[in-house]
């Protein structure tokens, strides 16, 4: 009896843990553990100041009311390191344009920075991640060995997450917010969803 108690509070502690909406009602792992390793983006959708991007897992779409661009074959990879840095690649290949005569290329943008988890007052304790960029990099396939690489010192610019869905192989990222400045508001929302590599 002692230990069927045990168990019951034990199983009542750790769903107590689950902090985002599809979390898994029960893990026996940490939220630290679950992020940590590297990740592929399945799909997502992307709207910024009325530019919507649609991912389906082989090619991005941008979207600009009820105008669609051609698809662009695309990939993002993600590396979450357990002691609090990360990485992303995007790669995107842009086909040629006979009517600006421009060729062919791929575009690769690195990201890289550290994370942690945030959240509380009205939201559960580790429910959102904050990412917090400190080195941009970009090249072109058509500009040779060019590459253009940013070192972010201190940085104080982040994104805030929130996390939907945080299970042992899938992670769900939402933001929805709009921030206001001297030439009127800009509201962005998304929703990334990740498969986490073997």
């Amino acid at each position: 009896m002692k230990n069927f108690l045990a168990f019951i509070i034990a199983a009542l502690s750790l769903a107590g843990c689950q902090k985002g909406e599809d979390d898994p009602f029960l893990s026996l792992s940490t939220r630290k553990s679950r992020i940590s390793g590297n990740w592929t983006v399945e799909s997502f959708t992307i709207t910024t100041s009325g530019v919507t991007q649609t991912f389906d897992g082989t090619e991005v779409t941008y979207a600009l009311g009820d105008s669609l661009s051609d698809g662009h074959t695309y990939s993002w990879e993600w590396s979450f390191d357990r002691h609090g840095s990360y990485t992303s690649v995007t790669t995107e290949d842009f086909p040629e344009d006979t009517a600006n005569k421009a060729m062919s290329y791929t575009e690769t943008n690195t990201v890289k920075g550290e994370w942690e988890f945030t959240g509380g007052n009205n939201s559960p304790s580790k429910s959102e991640l904050l990412l917090l960029p400190n080195y941009t990099e970009s090249q072109r396939s058509d500009q040779g060995s060019n590459i253009s690489a940013v070192n972010i010192d201190n940085p104080i610019n982040g994104m805030v997450y929130q996390i939907k869905k945080l299970s042992a192989d899938e992670m769900v990222l939402t933001i929805d917010q709009t921030v206001s400045t001297a030439f009127g508001q800009q509201h962005e929302s998304a929703e990334i969803n990740f498969k986490k590599k073997k």
